[in-house]
């Protein structure tokens, strides 16, 4: 007998059991979100080193 192609949820066809365009989509999604998240708090670190400044600037940043 054949193998018969599934249809996921995604709308996706294959053979295997899961999706593995989805899967590859979700992994680069976390992998950008923890590098936004690491951006973020480089750059809360920063902001930060500028609190005990002497001259005080309007925060446009």
């Amino acid at each position: 007998m054949p193998k018969r192609k599934k249809v996921f949820p995604c709308g996706h066809k294959g053979f295997s059991q899961s999706c593995h365009l989805c899967q590859q989509r979700d992994i680069q999604r976390q992998q950008h979100l923890a590098e936004l998240g690491i951006k973020k708090e480089e750059k809360q670190a920063w902001l930060a080193t500028f609190a005990e400044d002497v001259v005080d600037f309007p925060s446009r940043l």
